[in-house]
């Protein structure tokens, strides 16, 4: 148990025993040590005194008169004062309440120290002497089934927003294309033979595609004779969305056709 020991707040302990001996009324030693500290609550009287201060009558007489001297009697006491506690006025919560053997075997003094904390969080509002921060209070709030049906049809900021939402001026130019768009204006075959006729208007992905399958310099001056200036931008468009050599491509759209690439 040494790091449960190795938590114990010595400062609190003194401030609680202090208390615990103005209460109560019982000459008790306020240093905060571990020894005294079980020393004085270890039989649980001082406690029981405790409990019948903050609600008279609620511990009986007999039990009061002096202090217990069998084992069962003193773990009977601390027994007690935990059941009293978690009673109103004081209704101290269970997990900050200590079981009997952590005080009377001495196995978690830690817990005990923060159990007569929260009591005497809780003292002042019977009223009893206390120290510490004030508890929250409890702000309950009832709605009607009106109110209730009504909370239903609204969506709340936590699940997001589309208001004010709009794609309008979005503009991040022409969407690439994964798959050549089929065209009914084209006239050419896939091998090398094939033939295009120059009249109709070709899309740059078929002039790309016809280009990196012929790589040839004179069928690139057909195009361009075929197309005329228009050639000169869709060749170019052509060459970027493709990743082509640029050299050759800007030759041909300036009407230029040389061997080299």
């Amino acid at each position: 148990m040494l790091w449960i020991a190795g938590k114990y707040d010595k400062e609190m302990a003194a401030k609680c025993m202090s208390w615990l001996a103005r209460v109560t009324g019982e000459p008790l030693n306020t240093s905060g040590e571990m020894d005294t500290v079980y020393e004085a609550l270890g039989d649980g009287y001082v406690l029981c005194i405790l409990a019948d201060r903050i609600k008279p009558g609620c511990v009986p007489a007999g039990k009061l008169k002096k202090r217990p001297a069998m084992a069962f009697a003193k773990m009977e006491m601390i027994e007690l004062f935990n059941q009293k506690i978690k009673q109103p006025p004081l209704s101290v919560p269970e997990h900050a309440c200590f079981a009997t053997p952590d005080l009377y075997e001495k196995q978690n003094m830690v817990q005990v120290i923060t159990c007569l904390e929260s009591v005497a969080r809780k003292a002042p509002d019977i009223p009893v002497e206390g120290f510490g921060p004030k508890e929250a209070e409890a702000n309950r709030r009832d709605f009607s089934e009106e109110q209730l049906n009504q909370g239903k049809n609204i969506i709340g900021l936590q699940m997001g927003s589309n208001k004010g939402a709009s794609q309008s001026g979005q503009n991040f130019g022409k969407a690439r294309h994964i798959i050549r768009e089929k065209s009914n204006n084209h006239n050419y075959s896939k091998n090398t033979g094939g033939s295009v006729d120059w009249k109709q208007t070709l899309d740059t992905s078929t002039i790309a595609m016809l280009v990196d399958k012929r790589k040839d310099h004179a069928f690139l001056a057909k195009v361009h004779a075929g197309l005329g200036g228009a050639l000169v931008g869709a060749v170019l468009q052509a060459d970027d969305a493709f990743r082509r050599p640029k050299g050759l491509l800007r030759k041909v759209s300036l009407g230029k056709t040389t061997n080299s690439v």
